[in-house]
């Protein structure tokens, strides 16, 4: 590697060469000719080279060589004009002198390659310091003098350019620039706001429920604070995510729990019920009988009754306790009243209704000693219990005198108290009944017709 390359091996680039190369230099010439060369300027030495070659080390006493000393001029007329060189040796041999200054300056600018782009993390608040940028590649072909940036104590958040300056001690200078980025990659902080407990609507639900306000952070800055809950709040509980953004599109989140609850009892409407006894047994209610619309904001899981079945013990009112429970547990305790009437069966006579008669006879025939035909649809009709094991009945009714007032071959327990005879209505009075079961069973005797209460 050379300081210096000299193309061009004249007198200058002769003598450039040897000066610089005294200097220090590592010089080389370049000369396309072979030396020695024939040189028109080169054969004579004028005195004013005398010292510099002599600083060269060039012993004169060794060379052959002419001196110049006079200078002559002729004019294309002839005339001559001839005069000593003030340099050169007079007459006598004497010899004047001077000396050259010969300046080498650098006018090369140094070089300066700036360290590669850094990106750092934020490490004091939205920014960094303590920034390592890393050390230029520089050159000079003399010395360099300074290399400096500018770069700041603290770099801020984002893209910060830093130039480099070199310069050599001949006051050349060259610069390049290096880009360092400083990035946030720190999560912003949030604390959501606390829990939420509340208590359900009539409609079983919650809405423009106020959530309170979390707590947040960002060592820079913050985009945005979200949050996904709903506008209506169902039973039970929902859990609600905070989302905080902050500058740098760093995301954190934060959860919040809301339980809605039900406290509200379901609303009874109820009413009251009326049934009939059975001879053939209890009778059973169900709730569709008292239920009249209850309601609750979030639905009934039950209605229960304190009492299904009824028969003659329970004859004329008796409180039915009713239990209402919602979906959720909440109870509402009321009550109706059932009231229980008599089936107004007496199938055996006896005068017990046969809902409430532990012992109803309707294999043996009875026949009834009377019957009040009154259109008051009690005992209007002469029913005579015990026939249901015949298939055919006969029965002929005569008045006191012996006469046949109601004749029927097949009797249905139908008869009430009219003339067969002639349609009307018998009197109220006693009479003789002939009663003739599958044609061979008779039974006879009196019966008393009473309209009369």
């Amino acid at each position: 590697m050379y300081d210096i390359i000299i193309v061009g091996g004249g007198l200058a680039g002769l003598v450039n060469s040897i000066l610089l190369s005294k200097a220090g230099k590592k010089v080389l010439l370049i000369e396309r000719k072979s030396y020695p060369f024939h040189r028109v300027c080169g054969e004579y030495k004028s005195n004013e080279t005398r010292p510099f070659l002599a600083s060269l080390g060039v012993d004169f006493s060794l060379l052959n060589y002419k001196e110049i000393s006079r200078f002559q001029f002729t004019s294309p007329s002839g005339k001559v004009l001839e005069t000593q060189l003030d340099l050169g040796v007079d007459g006598s041999g004497n010899v004047k002198t001077a000396t050259q200054t010969v300046t080498v300056i650098d006018n090369t600018n140094p070089t300066i390659t700036a360290p590669i782009a850094l990106t750092v993390n934020t490490n004091n608040g939205c920014s960094a310091y303590n920034v390592a940028l890393g050390l230029p590649v520089t050159f000079d072909n003399c010395s360099i003098a300074s290399i400096s940036n500018d770069a700041p104590n603290i770099f801020p958040l984002g893209n910060t350019t830093v130039t480099w300056i070199i310069t050599d001690a001949a006051g050349n200078n060259a610069s390049a620039t290096q880009i360092v980025t400083v990035v946030d990659n720190i999560a912003p902080v949030i604390f959501s706001p606390t829990d939420i407990i509340t208590y359900s609507n009539a409609n079983c639900q919650v809405d423009n429920l106020v959530l309170g306000t979390p707590v947040t952070s960002d060592n820079c800055s913050i985009a945005s604070i979200t949050n996904n809950a709903p506008a209506i709040f169902n039973y039970g509980t929902t859990t609600v995510t905070w989302t905080i953004v902050d500058g740098s599109g760093n995301v954190s989140t934060a959860t919040q729990l809301v339980s809605v609850y039900d406290s509200i009892k379901p609303t009874a409407v109820l009413n009251d019920y009326t049934i009939t006894l059975s001879p053939n047994g209890p009778v059973a209610i169900t709730v569709a009988d008292v239920d009249n619309g209850s309601f609750d904001n979030c639905g009934i899981a039950s209605i229960v009754l304190s009492q299904y079945a009824f028969d003659c013990s329970n004859l004329g009112q008796t409180e039915v306790f009713v239990t209402i429970t919602d979906i959720h547990g909440n109870k509402t305790e009321s009550s109706v009243i059932v009231t229980s009437l008599l089936s107004g069966i007496d199938d055996d006579f006896d005068g017990i209704d046969d809902a409430c008669d532990e012992s109803v006879n309707t294999t043996t025939v009875e026949v009834p000693d009377g019957f009040t035909p009154d259109g008051d649809n009690i005992n209007d009709l002469f029913v005579i219990p015990g026939m249901d094991n015949y298939s055919k009945i006969e029965i002929e009714i005569f008045n006191r005198y012996g006469n046949s007032v109601y004749k029927n071959e097949s009797y249905q327990n139908d008869w009430n108290g009219t003339s067969s005879v002639d349609g009307l209505p018998l009197q109220d009075d006693t009479y003789f009944y002939v009663l003739i079961l599958d044609g061979a069973l008779t039974k006879q005797g009196f019966v008393y017709i009473n309209r009369v209460h």
